[in-house]
This record gives structure tokens, sequence and C-alpha cells, in this order.
């Protein structure tokens, strides 16, 4: 990701009241509360077949990496959720790994 910082996902997670949650929601939220480089983000993506498919698988792996010693897979691993065009489908679910310590 080159405008959509790890600050700016971390205050969401944090945000985020479950343990749980999938990459959807993270997107959606990122979206809301910075529009300016969710959209410079997605542009990145403007040449693929799929931007909005692209941008979110490289956006759940981005999660991956980055949140590497703070999120992992959850055991339910996949959940069905409404992606950033509307409709349905198998998205990454994670869990905080200590979902009592901010993550910074």
């Amino acid at each position: 990701m080159r405008h959509i910082t790890r600050q700016m996902v971390a205050d969401i997670i944090n945000d985020t009241p479950t343990a749980n949650f999938d990459t959807h929601l993270i997107e959606k939220r990122v979206l809301r509360r910075h529009a300016v480089a969710f959209a410079e983000e997605l542009l990145e993506f403007r040449i693929t077949d799929d931007p909005l498919m692209r941008f979110s698988a490289a956006f759940s792996q981005w999660l991956g990496r980055t949140f590497a010693n703070e999120i992992t897979k959850s055991p339910n691993n996949k959940v069905i959720s409404v992606h950033l065009g509307g409709e349905e489908g198998e998205n990454q679910e994670w869990a905080k790994m200590n979902p009592g310590t901010p993550i910074t």
C-alpha cells in the first residue's frame, strides 16, 4: 500500500469492538475515514482486469503482512460478507491476537 498507512488501519482495527473482523469491514472503514487515500490506492489498480477485486486481494495480503504480530487468520478462516461492489463474497476473517492491547 502506498497511500493507506499502517497507522490509519491500526486505528480502525483498534476501534473494531469485536476480536474477529474481516477484510471487507476494514476496507469500508478505510474508505469512510480516509477517502482520498483509499481512492489513490484504488487508482493504483486501474489497469487491472478488476480493480476492486485486485485491490481487495492486495489489501488483505497487506493486512496479514503488516499486522503479522497483532492479528492472525481466524479459526473460521473465510466468512461471507458484502464487498465494495455490493455483492456477497468469501472473505478472509482475522482475529486480534491480544484484543485488550491496542495496536500501535
